[in-house]
């Protein structure tokens, strides 16, 4: 019995496509890969960036001045589905998602040191990582939360790393500032992959510093989202209804 041969288009290859049988619905996983590798070739890395790219990407900090407009579009727009999907599964709601404000984080009440602004609650010993400097705060069933960039606020920042933990024993990912302080033209650091907390999780955020700072010397921003009901903070949007 002879051998039957089957033409591949040869772009087929070169892209990696998934081809399916009729009718059967590719893995979440394999849709993943897919679309970062579309979203790499875009970029044109070389081949063989783009052959460890999987295996390099872990907690990377990107200079806001080295990273092009639709990689920050790219960046937000699977956060926001991540968390909406992490709502969903505990609420049958919708869900909306809006900013994430320090008061997120640090879990301070109204009219309280860290309510509007997120600094070193505590002083930090020279090169020695400071745990749970904000505490922790834990958050709410229908409440997920996602950090995807650090913004450079002091003219001389001290603070060299910052690391997310949920609550006191689960390490989640630590980025090194210093490409950020370095960068000239701008002062924001995008976190590849963003940090996210789902609902019912802890907040924790450690940091680390070259010398030694006084306590509510260093003050930064963390750039994100949190998704929640409608109603809980802010109404959803109605200018569909206009």
């Amino acid at each position: 019995m002879g051998v039957k041969l089957q033409l591949v288009d040869p772009r087929a290859i070169r892209n990696r496509v998934v081809v399916l049988s009729e009718g059967v619905t590719p893995d979440e996983s394999v849709e993943r890969a897919a679309a970062r590798r579309a979203a790499m070739d875009s970029y044109r890395m070389s081949p063989l960036a783009r052959l460890g790219y999987d295996e390099l990407r872990a907690a990377v900090l990107t200079p806001g001045g080295v990273i092009d407009y639709s990689q920050v579009t790219a960046i937000k727009m699977a956060l926001r589905a991540r968390l909406q999907e992490q709502v969903a599964r505990t609420t049958g709601q919708a869900t909306l998602v809006r900013d994430l404000a320090p008061y997120d984080v640090s879990g301070a009440a109204a009219a309280a040191a860290g309510y509007s602004q997120l600094f070193n609650v505590n002083a930090l010993v020279a090169d020695t990582w400071f745990a749970k400097d904000l505490g922790y705060t834990k958050l709410g069933v229908n409440q997920a939360l996602g950090i995807f960039g650090f913004v450079q606020e002091q003219a001389a920042p001290k603070v060299k790393a910052i690391r997310f933990t949920v609550g006191a024993s689960v390490p989640l990912a630590q980025f090194f500032l210093a490409p950020l302080y370095a960068d000239q033209t701008s002062n924001i650091g995008y976190f590849d992959p963003p940090v996210v907390f789902g609902p019912q999780q802890s907040i924790g955020v450690d940091l680390l510093a070259n010398f030694a700072v006084v306590a509510a010397a260093e003050k930064y921003t963390l750039y994100g989202f949190v998704c929640e009901r409608p109603g809980d903070t802010v109404q959803a949007d109605q200018a569909n209804l206009i």
